[in-house]
């Protein structure tokens, strides 16, 4: 009898441990996408450039865009503002690029859900070095951070 008793006791104890909430908390984790690099011809006149650069990608479960990274292409020769899109809303927008080779980062709390999801980079140019009212062209590569929930 009393065999079974402890055998009971480690039973409830070994249940209640494992219906815990630290128990079962996943563990986070991040997923980052990258674009590789592009170039978007512009087909809009002025200083917006479409169409928008697509990235699809998977996720197993619903999550956050935690992060954005731009590098602009080495031949970049005027400065633009890349916005991030998510079904045709801007959701996140990063900061102002001069010509030539730089690097762009934003911060971001862009809750995705499971499965495929597409953002559009499309980028506003500014008058300066090649650009003389409208951007013609633009390019680079966006990586994305993604914190699962």
């Amino acid at each position: 009898m009393r065999r079974v008793l402890c055998i009971l006791a480690v039973l409830c104890i070994g249940t209640a441990l494992a219906s815990s909430p630290l128990a079962s908390a996943a563990k986070p984790v991040t997923l980052r996408f990258t674009t590789g690099s592009f170039v978007v011809t512009c087909t809009s006149t002025g200083q917006l450039c479409t169409p928008d650069e697509p990235l699809t990608f998977k996720l197993p479960r619903s999550g956050s865009l935690t992060k954005l990274v731009y590098t602009t292409a080495k031949a970049h020769c005027s400065a633009i503002r890349v916005f991030v899109r998510l079904k045709g809303t801007t959701v996140a927008k990063l900061p102002r690029l001069d010509a030539g080779d730089a690097t762009g980062e934003v911060k971001t709390d862009v809750k995705l859900r499971k499965g495929a999801n597409t953002l559009g980079f499309r980028a506003k140019g500014f008058v300066g070095g090649c650009n003389v009212g409208r951007v013609g062209s633009w390019g680079g590569t966006v990586k994305i951070t993604v914190k699962l929930e």
